[in-house]
This record gives structure tokens, C-alpha cells and sequence, in this order.
């Protein structure tokens, strides 16, 4: 979650919705997750280390990708629902 706590209340649970957000975090976890990197001095750096928290949330890659796709299903419900809704009122 973005690390500003002073967004105003109605604008919190927009985070949580954005479905990028949790795609991009999976992306960002699977490429850096496990990865060591080396700095100029040859010390080794863990991947993740050398991200910004801000790029990735806390859960794991596959729960992110869980997420994206009940997210992804549950839009495609409402569309669903939405549609014979409509048609039933003969909207369409």
C-alpha cells in the first residue's frame, strides 16, 4: 500500500482495487525475488533490496496473480449480470 498515510479515507480503497497495482507488484517479485545483485564494492546486494517498497506489496507472486484474475473474474461477472439485467428491461 502507498506509503502516504494522509490520502483522505475515500481514496484509500481505491489502491486495493487497481488491479495493475498487484500485477505489476507480481512482475516486480518475480524478477528481483531471489535475485542477488553486487555493488561497487562486490558486496552482495538481495534483489528485492534494491527496489523501492513502494513498487511491490507484501504478498507473493502467485497470490498476486491470484488476485489480478478473481479480480479479472469478478469484473467479468458483473458485466455479465449488468448485461441481462438490461436486456431483461429491454435497455438494450
Amino acid at each position: 500500500m502507498p506509503s502516504s498515510k494522509l490520502a483522505p479515507l475515500r481514496r484509500r480503497w481505491l489502491y486495493h482495487t487497481v488491479y495493475l497495482a498487484y500485477a505489476w507488484s507480481g512482475l516486480v517479485r518475480n524478477e528481483f525475488d531471489g535475485l542477488t545483485l553486487y555493488d561497487a564494492d562486490g558486496d552482495p546486494v538481495p534483489g528485492l533490496s534494491a527496489v523501492p517498497t513502494a513498487y511491490y506489496n507484501e504478498f507473493g507472486v502467485w497470490t498476486n496473480v491470484g488476485i489480478v484474475a478473481a479480480q479479472l473474474a469478478g469484473m467479468e461477472v458483473l458485466k455479465l449480470v449488468v448485461l441481462k439485467v438490461w436486456h431483461k428491461m429491454d435497455w438494450l
